[in-house]
């Protein structure tokens, strides 16, 4: 069975012989938990298909400004952001406005009316009631608990394909303005600052392009990789299966050695390298046997551009 976060706290500190006297031991424990669990592409981190929504975008054509709660309430249309659920990193572009300076904008918050930003558009619109702009949404929300996007497709958009690429390359993509064929995206994960007051981890998104124009539910299906779930009190357990247990134990263990002794990268190393890694590799590839038949390759890409060189061959598994 998975392991509960207070026996794995106990691990910890006999490995070491004492409590820690400056820091929180579970906190350690779960940094511990997040290197094992990113070391290797576990395959029992691999979660069923997950479909994510388009955000369409939202015109604003007239809007009050606040400059001493930096606000913009949205008059038309009244309801702008009645469907709207902010996701980190979101910006809404001043167009327009008396007093305002034309730009982009990190969004902070929410209503179904208005709208905080992280900074001013310009003291001169404050109570000024024309303010226009857009907030276009070209990203989608990935999991909490995604490691690694592995594959995505579009299942909502009849025809519509994603083709993923880097953060760079997507970025020249939008700066030349490259339109998409047949209703397709580029796409690249992200990750937007935290909105939090105190700040916080930024969270990931799935920037796409061009940007969706209309709302559509369930469009988008990925295939991910999720990350380890942090413990929070004693009696969380970890989202490892039973076979993982010993292994999940000495990474702990080798943690809290590397931290005492100041020998972290040697203490890591001992367990990446052991035969309990690799046998627990073994174990974890060995739930699915059977992968189909081979894709992809040489051949693939010769026939996908249609070399009438290559023939209807077929290509065994390798002995």
């Amino acid at each position: 069975m998975a392991l509960r976060a207070s026996e794995l706290v106990s691990h910890f500190e006999h490995a070491i012989g004492a409590p820690l006297s400056v820091s929180s031991t579970l906190s350690h424990v779960n940094h511990a938990g997040g290197w094992i669990c990113s070391a290797s592409p576990w395959r029992f981190l691999e979660r069923p298909p997950y479909r994510l929504n388009l955000r369409g975008t939202i015109t604003i054509t007239a809007a009050t400004w606040t400059e001493s709660t930096l606000t913009l309430t949205v008059t038309s249309p009244a309801t702008a952001f009645s469907s709207y659920t902010l996701l980190e990193g979101d910006q809404v572009e001043i167009t327009g406005g008396t007093g305002a300076n034309p730009g982009f904008y990190d969004v902070m918050s929410n209503t179904a009316s208005a709208l905080v930003l992280r900074s001013s558009i310009g003291a001169a619109a404050d109570t000024e009631t024309d303010i226009a702009g857009e907030l276009a949404l070209p990203s989608a929300r990935l999991p909490s608990d995604i490691q690694e996007l592995v594959s995505v497709q579009m299942c909502g958009l009849s025809g519509s394909n994603v083709t993923l690429t880097t953060p760079s390359a997507l970025v020249n993509i939008k700066a030349d303005g490259t339109g998409s064929t047949g209703g397709d995206f580029y796409g690249a994960v992200v990750w937007g600052a935290s909105v939090g007051t105190d700040g916080g981890a930024p969270v990931p998104r799935l920037e796409l392009w061009p940007a969706p124009s209309v709302d559509n539910t369930f469009s988008v299906m990925v295939h991910y990789r999720a990350g380890w779930q942090r413990l929070t009190g004693d009696d969380s357990y970890s989202n490892t299966p039973d076979w993982f247990d010993s292994l999940l134990i000495q990474a702990v263990r080798a943690y809290a050695i590397g931290l005492d002794m100041e020998s972290m990268d040697q203490q890591l190393a001992k367990v990446q390298t052991s035969a309990m890694f690799m046998d627990a590799q073994r174990r974890d590839s060995s739930i699915q046997r059977h992968r189909g038949r081979v894709h992809g390759g040489a051949v693939a890409s010769r026939r996908g551009r249609g070399d009438p060189r290559v023939g209807p061959w077929r290509i065994e598994l390798p002995s």
